[in-house]
């Protein structure tokens, strides 16, 4: 009986883990999203007559995950 729940619980671990290696943004990548919305934040700032909302870029931030941007 021990043995199906201890293989039940180590598949488990195994299929959280590489899901979660998997989803994880490569650091560059990260960087270069960031960068990209810095250069957009500051084109839509200099022109002061223009209105633009660049709605859901607040959660672009270095250390979360780009999947869930």
């Amino acid at each position: 009986m021990q043995k199906p729940c201890l293989l039940s619980c180590v598949l488990l671990f195994f299929v959280f883990f590489i899901s979660q290696i998997s989803f994880s943004c490569p650091q560059d990548q990260i960087q270069s999203l960031v960068e990209f919305k810095n250069l957009l934040t500051q084109n839509i700032n200099n022109q002061s007559t223009a209105i633009i909302t660049l709605e859901g870029l607040e959660t672009w931030r270095p250390n979360s995950g780009c999947c869930k941007w």
